[in-house]
């Protein structure tokens, strides 16, 4: 199982940075794909403390959720933060890493089929928009990114 250093550490990440559309963002957002599939990966720098809550157990309605809305696909994918797991959530494959007291990342693997409704191939020049939303903690933050991309060739 990958750290959170190796999570992607062989993405292109000067060419798939997505700004931010929110001030002073505590976590960066990425963006790969291949033609099977689009990747975003985030990266996260804010505690996760439980020791806020009785038994140091913190309720999941307090977690920090990823939440990633594909232009034309009714349902959101939501992703829990703050634990090490490589999951499925609604067709979707998703590997979330916990580094420390303050570091997590996770990628999400979205199909194809998910973007377009089609089993087709992703392309060069391919056009491909989503909102994602990152809230930590007791929804302590709100981060929302909003991207109208076109796929970029090698």
């Amino acid at each position: 199982m990958a750290g959170i250093r190796e999570i992607m550490k062989g993405w292109d990440r000067k060419r798939g940075f997505v700004p931010c559309a929110t001030p002073f963002p505590l976590a960066d957002l990425y963006v790969c794909w291949d033609p099977q599939a689009l990747y975003l990966g985030v990266y996260c720098v804010f505690p996760e403390e439980a020791g806020y809550y009785r038994d140091d157990r913190m309720p999941d309605a307090d977690r920090t959720e990823w939440i990633v809305q594909i232009a034309g696909d009714h349902a959101p994918i939501r992703i829990p933060m703050g634990i090490d797991a490589d999951y499925a959530a609604q067709d979707i494959q998703v590997k979330a890493r916990h580094g420390s007291l303050t570091k997590n990342a996770a990628i999400v693997r979205i199909p194809v089929r998910r973007l377009n409704g089609s089993e087709g191939r992703l392309a060069p020049g391919q056009a491909v928009r989503f909102t994602a939303t990152l809230t930590t903690q007791a929804r302590a933050h709100t981060m929302t990114w909003r991207a109208d991309l076109k796929l970029a060739g090698n």
